[in-house]
Parts: structure tokens; C-alpha cells; sequence
């Protein structure tokens, strides 16, 4: 499983890796998990392939705690 998703995520910006983003979103929110020396292991191996201020790498570095998520004053208090 490694493996598989170190190729998505490093095919971010290829037709092979179009589900990069629900792939970390489901790491994110842990419905999807790893061993966690794999997922340090992902971090380690896709974080220099995550270069760049394209709207999706952002999201991907986000998604992986390589960057910090944006502050929100505009959602509601409830959210």
C-alpha cells in the first residue's frame, strides 16, 4: 500500500495520480491509515515531489501537515 500511494501522490500532476487529493484527504481524516513508520515513510518520500504554489499542491502539503491550514474568520461558530 505504500508503494501504491507513493506513486499517486508523486504522480500528482499526471493523469496516474488524479486521485492524489482524496487519497490524503482519506489519510487525513483517517479513514484510510498506515503503520505509522509507512506513513512517515510517505511523508519522507513524497514531500520533495510536493514543490510548488499550484493550488492542488498546496492542498496535498496542507492535507500531510507540511503547511499549516489556512485561518478561517468567516465560517460560522457552529462549523
Amino acid at each position: 500500500m505504500l508503494d501504491l500511494l507513493a506513486n499517486i501522490f508523486e504522480q500528482h500532476n499526471r493523469r496516474q495520480g488524479e486521485a492524489a487529493c482524496e487519497f490524503a484527504f482519506a489519510l487525513y481524516t483517517r479513514k484510510l491509515r498506515l503503520k505509522e513508520q509507512h506513513f512517515d515513510d510517505l511523508k519522507a518520500r513524497i514531500r520533495p515531489k510536493l514543490e510548488g504554489t499550484a493550488d492542488k499542491v498546496r492542498l496535498l502539503r496542507m492535507l500531510f501537515g507540511f503547511d499549516a491550514m489556512p485561518a478561517s474568520e468567516t465560517l460560522p461558530d457552529e462549523f
